[in-house]
């Protein structure tokens, strides 16, 4: 398989020559959040815990995203009142955790500028964007799984990267979703603390205590860090998988009225309607290092000054 991963980097390389040359501009400051390898990293607690950070700060953020697995096309504004089938489950949930404006389109560019002229925010996170080379950027942050890291070090067919390794020492930061050691790279890394909460109830926020047996559900990147993460709550866990943005539907709980369903916060967004069910969901407190924000906030004050 190595000369399609040969094939595979040499049109990746020629895409972000030829985008990066002809990238129209934006009046805004733009933060790419995104990852070099396929599957879950954590850029969606990362987006949250940096909305919120930067927030905190006196900064007017918004956000873009394409809205993967939304059945609607073309530049929409996020409101809390969508489904994620609308606008998507990441989009949706980064707007119900933080309240910021979150605009989605496939054309990114189109939808910095949506954003810019409704909102007027100081900066513009664009959420997994670091590929789409058509947006101009001003700093760059690479979310990493620390378990898995750049796994066999490969392009896609032979392995898990977007993008060669190569790229982390070209990026602006990278964040390490994990405990570990951080990664030495070339650029500064920083970690992700998600501070999971114990599982509260979808319907009447009651709290699920510790050591029961529960069924775990996950529609994400890396369902395996998800059932973890419950195992070190305390639960005793019978796991489901399902693929990255599943859209979830009655049937998948089939079998399960035996004792309480867990899922992530992403997937609880699509699961609203199923009151059918004991459904509970774990909610993070994401938070990134002072050195980040003191970083991200110096690009915007920068060109102020």
């Amino acid at each position: 398989m190595w000369p399609l991963e040969l094939f595979y980097k040499a049109v990746a390389r020629y895409q972000r020559q030829r985008l990066t040359s002809h990238a129209p501009g934006v009046d805004v400051k733009v933060v790419i959040v995104g990852n070099i390898s396929v599957g879950g990293t954590g850029k969606t607690p990362t987006m949250i815990a940096l909305v919120r950070q930067l927030t905190e700060r006196g900064l007017r953020v918004g956000v873009v995203s394409r809205g993967y697995g939304r059945d609607t096309k073309g530049v929409i504004s996020v409101s809390s009142d969508h489904t994620a089938s609308q606008v998507g489950d990441e989009p949706l949930l980064i707007k119900l955790n933080t309240n910021v404006p979150v605009v989605v389109g496939e054309d990114r560019v189109a939808a910095v500028r949506k954003l810019t002229s409704l909102y007027h925010p100081d900066i513009v996170l664009s959420d997994d964007g670091l590929q789409h080379y058509r947006l101009r950027r001003d700093f760059e942050i690479v979310v990493i799984d620390s378990a898995r890291g750049t796994g066999n070090g490969h392009c896609l067919p032979l392995g898990p990267l977007r993008e060669s390794a190569q790229r982390l020492k070209e990026v602006d930061a990278i964040v390490v979703n994990g405990s570990g050691e951080l990664i030495d790279r070339g650029a500064t890394s920083h970690q992700l603390c998600l501070n999971p909460q114990l599982p509260r109830q979808i319907f009447n926020d009651q709290i699920l205590s510790a050591g029961q047996s529960v069924h775990a559900v996950a529609g994400i990147g890396n369902p395996q860090r998800f059932f973890d993460t419950l195992r070190q709550l305390g639960f005793d866990v019978e796991s489901h998988a399902f693929a990255d943005h599943h859209l979830f539907t009655s049937d998948d709980f089939v079998g399960m009225s035996d004792k309480p369903i867990v899922m992530t916060s992403k997937d609880a967004v699509k699961c609203a309607k199923f009151n059918d069910f004991d459904l509970y969901e774990v909610t993070l407190q994401p938070e990134v290092s002072k050195s980040l924000i003191d970083q991200i906030v110096n690009v915007v004050q920068n060109d102020r000054h």
